[in-house]
């Protein structure tokens, strides 16, 4: 909304200062209508303020966002994948789905098992609408053929899928798997979500069973608003 430079600003210099990650990912959404008057001009404004990160940015597009080649104007043409310190975040673009959902494509299916082909770390499924099992959040927006994209998860070794889209986010633990939605930066108390992940790579052997298992956390930078005073006499 209208404080929406204010906020990105603060998250980005808390996250200079304070975190100073190796990653930074924007799970979508980056502006409110990317449709609308000026929505070019504020997605410019957005990637201003997250170029100031001194850190590699994962930028996802989300069904406010605009088309994808709009996204990619101010982002850049997505990769299929990001590695980082023996993690590979691969990025998905899916179908949209009626009432705000998605439907993992056939195309992004292969994609997944690609990304673990000569590759034996952790993987990590980066996605705009949430994905995790039935029933186990009060999440609206899903895939709908979650239970697919899960399977396909265990079967090929991701221990994570970091989503965004939920307002309020969720941190879920099944077989395993970890999923993660971020809340909502825009939204009072206006968090940041920390994903704390270890795993020892002293071994070359593909580690199954010894995935990390990450620290979940939420900083908050609230925003304190004070009225401005009145001229003498005013009110």
């Amino acid at each position: 909304g209208d404080i929406a430079n204010v906020l990105l600003l603060r998250a980005v210099h808390r996250l200079n200062r304070l975190i100073r990650p190796d990653l930074v990912v924007v799970a979508g959404d980056v502006l409110d209508d990317g449709d609308g008057p000026g929505g070019a001009e504020a997605m410019a404004d957005m990637r201003a303020h997250l170029d100031l990160l001194r850190a590699p940015i994962l930028a996802l597009p989300g069904n406010h966002d605009g088309p994808l080649p709009d996204f990619e104007e101010g982002f850049g043409c997505l990769p299929e994948w990001i590695d980082v310190n023996g993690y590979r975040f691969v990025i998905f673009v899916d179908a949209e789905e009626p009432n705000y959902n998605a439907s993992r494509t056939e195309a992004n299916f292969t994609l997944m098992e690609r990304a673990r082909e000569e590759f034996d770390g952790p993987l990590v499924a980066a996605q705009h609408v949430p994905v995790f099992p039935e029933g186990r959040t009060d999440s609206p927006f899903t895939y709908t053929n979650a239970p697919e994209v899960i399977e396909k998860m265990a079967n090929t070794g991701y221990f994570m899928a970091v989503s965004g889209h939920y307002h309020p986010g969720f941190h879920v633990a099944d077989s395993g798997m970890h999923f993660v939605c971020a809340p909502a930066t825009c939204v009072a108390p206006f968090p940041i979500t920390i994903l704390d992940m270890e795993w020892d790579q002293t071994s070359g052997d593909r580690m199954d069973s010894g995935y990390p298992s990450p620290n979940v956390r939420h900083t908050h930078h609230y925003l304190r608003l004070f009225p401005v005073p009145s001229p003498q006499g005013g009110r």
